[in-house]
């Protein structure tokens, strides 16, 4: 399984006066159903919204924030030690 692509927050998303992400945060594409959000609020604001989360893995909790508000960042993965200690050459 791949990671889910990850976004620094440009602009803090707050929904309801509750604050979902922070400017500067590291947020992750959701990978589950968004069940229409996406496009209810791309409709809505009239601009192309992400479904996003917290978590790494991309599972839920999860909410949209308008793509204009992330930044898509590369993470770059450290590859394991080798168990026997060996180096590669």
């Amino acid at each position: 399984m791949s990671t889910p692509q990850a976004y620094k927050v440009l602009k803090t998303r707050t929904l309801g006066g509750v604050v979902y992400a922070s400017a500067g945060e590291t947020v992750y594409q959701c990978i589950l159903n968004d069940y229409g959000k996406v496009d209810a609020d791309a409709r809505a604001a009239g601009a192309p919204h992400t479904y996003v989360t917290t978590r790494p893995n991309g599972d839920y909790p999860a909410f949209t924030i308008p793509s204009a508000d992330i930044q898509a960042i590369a993470i770059f993965h450290q590859a394991a030690p080798d168990p026997l200690g060996r180096r590669k050459r």
